[in-house]
């Protein structure tokens, strides 16, 4: 049995010096489809504060939460379905409390242009942690009082607990981009050639990555925007971009969960900052919503038409909340991007992801979409565990 390591955790939300506990807790184990990282060194990201405090998510992911957002390491246990050879793997880890993601250590040896010492050590190398200028003096204080405590953690041994299971394969693991559920554009445009495809034409123009790591819904409904909008006919009107998006709806809550290491958006959430987003921007549309309960084939058989009722026309755009892992064969967690087209004789759907850091759209089957909208998310995704997915059609009138 594994002794127990010493930790600085909170149970509650609030100012660090209320909140904070510093003692003992379990060494956590590594489950299926996780590892686990022995901390040689830890930076505090200001996101490790804001959840700390209760500024990102109202809700806490966990009765219990050891803050952990960046750092480097060794994985010294690995749960099932892991590769061997990633045990002993020296590994940077980032969003470590969202969802969690490892990669190699090697693929970012220099800190960014931005980055910033922390003011303590951990197995000789130094920690780093994302700069923050604008920080005023009383946040600071607290983010200092957090790297003190985390100092006195590492030097103990620290134990991080990640998820790893997708993230894993993003180094130099010889995992495929995409798994054989997903084809890149790039391998398969016939259609697109063939067909006029009205959706994909409206939304290419306006094809955008997320702006962090948690704003799949900002990118998505950005997109749907500018599409169904059309281009402004003057040179002093803007196109709809994700930080405008956010400024038009004026919903702190879609601000805090879509910030870098949010919580993301419930498919409530999601549906509500859809009719949100087209009303700021007086947008006279009908919403349809689709929700699978189950794969049978009825269900099977209303995603089709709603799919291919779509592909007629540029006047509706089609959204989908899906698991993106079961698409592409990587990350296991929940996801929003538009659909750019359908084609049904090859029963095919063209996912325009708009995780853009890592790709291209993707043809997958409308089966298998089906499947992506009904797993849920894990339940390392606090407040987004066990949600799942559907479609949202946005029919202009």
């Amino acid at each position: 049995m594994e002794t127990p390591e010493r930790a600085v955790w909170y149970e509650r939300t609030g100012p660090a010096e209320d909140v904070l506990t510093f003692g003992e807790q379990p060494t956590p184990r590594a489950g299926p489809g996780q590892v686990r990282v022995r901390l040689a060194a830890s930076g505090v990201n200001p996101a490790d504060c804001s959840r700390r405090a209760g500024a990102v998510n109202s809700v806490m992911e966990a009765p219990l939460i050891i803050p952990n957002s960046d750092g480097a390491g060794v994985i010294d246990e690995i749960g099932e379905g892991v590769a061997a050879n990633w045990l002993g793997r020296r590994v940077w880890l980032y969003n470590g409390q969202h969802g969690g993601r490892v990669d190699r250590a090697r693929r970012r040896a220099r800190p960014r242009r931005n980055s910033a010492r922390a003011p303590h050590r951990g197995g000789g190398r130094e920690a780093w942690h994302r700069g923050g200028d604008d920080l005023s003096e009383p946040r600071m204080r607290r983010q200092l009082l957090q790297r003190r405590v985390i100092g006195r953690v590492l030097r103990a041994g620290f134990v991080a607990l990640l998820v790893a299971a997708a993230a894993l394969a993003r180094a130099d693991d010889p995992r495929p981009k995409f798994g054989p559920d997903a084809a890149p554009i790039g391998t398969s445009h016939d259609y697109l050639r063939t067909q006029p495809a009205p959706d994909y034409w409206a939304l290419s123009p306006y094809y955008e990555g997320q702006s962090t790591d948690s704003a799949c819904s900002l990118a998505a409904i950005a997109m749907l925007v500018n599409a169904l909008r059309g281009l402004p006919p003057l040179g002093t009107d803007p196109l709809v971009t994700q930080r405008g998006l956010l400024a038009a709806a004026a919903s702190p809550d879609w601000t805090a969960e879509t910030a870098e290491g949010g919580s993301g958006v419930t498919w409530r959430a999601f549906v509500r900052y859809v009719s949100r987003s087209l009303e700021a921007y007086g947008i006279d549309a009908e919403i349809e919503v689709l929700r699978p309960a189950d794969d049978s084939p009825a269900t099977l058989s209303d995603v089709r038409r709603l799919l291919a009722d779509n592909e007629e026309s540029d006047r509706d755009i089609v959204l989908v909340y899906f698991n993106q892992g079961v698409l592409t064969g990587d990350w296991d967690g929940p996801h929003i991007s538009p659909i750019g087209a359908y084609d049904a004789a090859r029963r095919s759907v063209l996912i325009m992801d708009v995780d853009r850091q890592w790709y291209v759209p993707y043809w997958s089957s409308d089966e298998k979409l089906v499947e992506a909208m009904l797993r849920p998310a894990p339940k390392t995704f606090g407040a987004l565990a066990g949600e799942t997915g559907g479609l949202v059609r946005v029919r202009k009138k």
